[in-house]
Order: C-alpha cells, then structure tokens, then sequence
C-alpha cells in the first residue's frame, strides 16, 4: 500500500474530508474507487461517493463516511491505495515513496545524507 494523501480536515455536515495529496495521486480517481485507511485492524476500504479538486487539495465524501463526526475522527489519517493501482512511470520518472530515504551522495561520491522529504514549490520540487 502506497500513501497518497493525508486527510486534514473535516469539510460540511454530510461527512466530506479535506485532503493534502502527496504529488499527483488524485488526479486519475474516480467516483465509485477505493481509497484505504489504516486502522488497528489493517487497512479499511472506503469507496468514494465523490471527489473535487479545492485549490491545492482535494475535498472527498465516501460512501461509509455519512457525517461531520465520523469525518472528524479520520482527521490526521492517511490515505493509501495498492501500489498496482499507481499509473506506470516513464523512463527517469519516480513516485516520492520510491525515494524517500535513500542516500544522497555528491558526484564525488561523499555522503550527504538521506531523503527525508520532498518540497513541491510549483516549478520544480526541491
């Protein structure tokens, strides 16, 4: 399972969620697809009833989230679908969770440090 966004809001009375996305990863999901949760339980399906972009973030209703209570209980809560769900990537092209936490390392080849995130500025990330 590969997180792609974060939930981080509560959004309206019928249970939408406000939703950080981790790069591009809401573009190509549609209404009626599962979004998974982690629970104590492992991971929990929610269907999307519906989804619209708002600026930077997404704002999404499931099917199972009904109201603003339930909807802030999965405040903070992370989104993931199966990594075969991902389109492929081109030649020199990487999803940020292939590289977080590898080494960086000069053209020298002194050791520099781990990846530990990735800043999107707009024109390119840093």
């Amino acid at each position: 399972m590969v997180p792609v966004g974060k939930i981080i809001r509560a959004h309206g009375v019928r249970g939408g969620v406000k939703v950080y996305p981790y790069g591009e990863s809401f573009e190509a999901r549609e209404e009626g697809e599962s979004l998974f949760i982690l629970t104590d339980e492992g991971y929990r399906p929610l269907t999307l009833r519906r989804i619209q972009r708002q600026h930077r973030c997404w704002i999404l209703t499931f099917v199972e989230i009904t109201d603003r209570n339930r909807a802030e209980s999965l405040i903070g809560a992370e989104l993931f679908v199966p990594e075969r769900e991902l389109p492929e990537t081109g030649e020199g092209e990487y999803y940020y969770y292939q590289l977080i936490g590898l080494d960086v390392v000069s053209q020298e080849g002194d050791y520099l440090g781990t990846l530990t995130g990735i800043i999107e500025t707009g024109a390119n990330d840093v």
